[in-house]
């Protein structure tokens, strides 16, 4: 799912309206899906979540759509497990 969006951002639409959510180290870092891909050095495996504006469109299994951290190590608050 994570590759299909990325590819349609890049081949069908405007990327400039794509945001990245990747993990880096204990941090979460938000950055366009531009700069993502300028960054050779992060593997695609770290995103966590994909947004288009205010839609999210890809969040990786076990993380909080709203700040991306991990609920299962209770790093979010937002919801409930």
């Amino acid at each position: 799912m994570r590759d299909e969006i990325i590819n349609y951002a890049l081949y069908a639409d405007d990327p400039n309206q794509y945001t990245v959510w990747y993990r880096d180290f204990d941090d979460v870092i938000e950055c366009s899906l531009q700069e993502f891909l300028a960054l050779e050095t992060v593997p695609q495996h770290r995103i966590i979540l994909i947004k288009k504006g205010q839609n999210v469109l890809y969040v990786k299994h076990g993380h909080c759509p709203i700040c991306g951290k991990n609920q299962a190590k209770r790093e979010c608050l937002h919801v409930k497990i």
